[in-house]
């Protein structure tokens, strides 16, 4: 992974203008391996992270056998929940890479198909036997620890960062202060990302980890103004913009907390997981027909794209699509939503007590259907 410092010198300012000038006239510009891994990387440093998957597989075009690249691709696919299939078929199609890499980068797949304790005996034998320089061995051990991290094996995490010799880095503090936040430590958390701020306050990425630790504290109106400042780095900051939702619907200030969910969703218009969060304000706002509009378009995106099913599971978006539904005495309708929850998931009490109350309430209504039918019948006679 490259160092966030990177990303504010003059060599990489030069780089990114060249690039996004090129992108912006519609220019053809072919750049090198490295050149298209920086790009990548700040644009997955800075959020973007569907904007780094584009400069990855057009650099990928061009060099198919880069490493770097191609773990680059493995960490944003991790962090999006993605499948790597497509990783997977590079290696098998091309040759060029050396063992040592070709083990690397397969070490790394290893961790996407959830088979964590034999990628860490892979990834053990492969930094022991790859040459390399203290410094790229530092590097190489946090990258690891970033995969385990994004796949939620703190513990692992935590090994590989132990390897890390140099603990004052910031790649590797803000390692450490997003572990313990995912542990629940939020005032360890909130130390660990000040102290990054006043190391270089220019980062979004550390605003935002400030912002998590107070959010997770109950510190609403602190984190809601950290959140602020990294948006005023980077307005199009994903992350972000989806905390910031979340700690104005916390403060009940819904239609705020509606603005920043939109924003999000102009970033990753696939996520449908945010489209629930923006029925529920639509909810609390009384605007029940936004709200179902939403759910239901929230569904097709979720039944379409399963990753993001991970924050907001298939169940809830059913389960409320039937609650309004019944609520508008569509019970037909209601009742297909939620059979279409499969038993293991959710609460099977709440499912089978909304299945018993809907299959009732179709009953009685058909059983009044046929009587009102009947009783017209018996008029016209």
């Amino acid at each position: 992974m490259i160092s966030a410092d990177y990303y504010y010198t003059k060599e990489f300012k030069e780089l990114l203008n060249k690039y996004e000038t090129c992108e912006h006239e519609q220019e053809t510009c072919v750049f090198c391996s490295t050149e298209y891994c920086c790009l990548a990387s700040y644009y997955y440093f800075s959020d973007k992270t569907e904007k780094a998957l584009s400069v990855l597989n057009e650099g990928l075009s061009f060099y198919p056998d880069s490493v770097d690249m191609l773990v680059l691709k493995i960490h944003v696919l991790l962090k999006q929940h993605k499948n790597t299939e497509e990783i997977r078929t590079m290696l098998e199609e091309h040759e060029l890479m050396d063992e040592d890499a070709r083990s690397y980068v397969s070490s790394f797949l290893l961790i996407t198909d959830k088979r964590y304790k034999e990628a860490n005996n892979a990834f053990k034998k492969v930094y022991k036997e790859m040459p390399l320089e203290a410094e790229e061995k530092d590097a190489q051990a946090l990258s690891i620890a970033w995969a385990f991290y994004h796949a939620g094996q703190y513990n692992y995490a935590r090994y590989w960062m132990e390897k890390v010799k140099n603990h004052d880095k910031n790649d590797y503090l803000e390692l450490y202060g997003h572990i313990i936040l995912a542990e629940g430590k939020f005032v360890k958390s909130e130390k660990v990302f000040q102290k990054l701020i006043d190391k270089n306050p220019h980062v979004a990425r550390y605003w935002e980890g400030l912002a998590h630790s107070q959010y997770g504290s109950e510190k609403f109106s602190e984190a809601s103004t950290n959140c602020d400042y990294a948006l005023a780095i980077n307005p199009e900051d994903e992350v972000a913009l989806f905390l910031k939702g979340n700690i104005m619907f916390m403060m009940d200030n819904y239609p705020e907390a509606l603005k920043f969910f939109k924003r999000y969703s102009q970033q990753l218009p696939d996520d449908g997981g945010c489209l629930y969060y923006q029925a529920k304000c639509l909810l609390e706002m009384e605007k029940e027909k936004e709200a179902l509009d939403a759910l239901l378009e929230s569904s097709r995106l979720l039944e379409k794209y399963p990753e993001y099913r991970v924050v907001v599971p298939l169940y809830y978006v059913y389960r409320d699509i039937a609650l309004l539904l019944e609520a508008d005495g569509k019970y037909e309708e209601a009742l297909s939503f939620v059979d279409k929850i499969d038993d293991h998931e959710g609460n099977k009490l709440e499912l089978m007590l909304m299945r018993s109350r809907l299959r009732l309430e179709v009953k009685y209504a058909s059983k009044l259907k046929k009587e009102f039918e009947d009783e017209a019948e018996e008029e016209d006679q």
